[in-house]
């Protein structure tokens, strides 16, 4: 009997001890639970969804959280109602030197951009304007709640 016993007490602790291997491999793959994504790549991923949408290649009501505020070089500012209302239209965009730090479900990105398109109404041709950006993730979006250009001109 304690034979019978000590074979199905075996085989218990080698199920467990596959199972605590797996788990232990998953969790060091991830990186462990305070796991993140490179801040600069997710910086850009995101930044690249906000502008594909300023220039019709996506929608820009997915891509703005509900606390957005822009505010441009001239004082101009607006909330996310306010800007979905009058977005810029761009017809090409380049972005570069994106710097990023990401503190658990909180991005804050600071780049450069340049644009070609209308604001306002307006023509614009814009080189390498800096800018900082601020996202938030909820329900595992993320979406851009703050948008200020540093730049001379009122691109964005």
């Amino acid at each position: 009997m304690a034979r019978a016993i000590s074979k199905g007490l075996r085989g218990v602790l080698l199920a467990a001890a596959v199972l605590g291997a797996g788990f232990a491999a998953g969790w060091a793959t991830r990186g462990g639970a305070e796991a993140q994504e490179d801040p600069s790549g997710l910086a850009s991923a995101q930044l690249t969804r906000f502008y594909e949408a300023l220039a019709g290649r996506g929608a820009l009501a997915d891509v703005l959280g509900n606390a957005f505020q822009i505010i441009r070089t001239d004082g101009t500012r607006y909330d996310r109602e306010a800007y979905l209302s009058r977005p810029p239209s761009y017809s090409g965009y380049h972005l570069g030197g994106i710097r990023a730090i990401q503190d658990g479900d909180v991005l804050t990105a600071t780049y450069s951009a340049g644009v070609t398109g209308t604001i306002e109404g307006t023509g614009l041709s814009s080189q390498d304007q800096p800018r900082m950006a601020v996202f938030t993730r909820a329900g595992g979006e993320w979406k851009m709640q703050a948008l200020a250009n540093l730049g001379m001109g009122l691109a964005s």
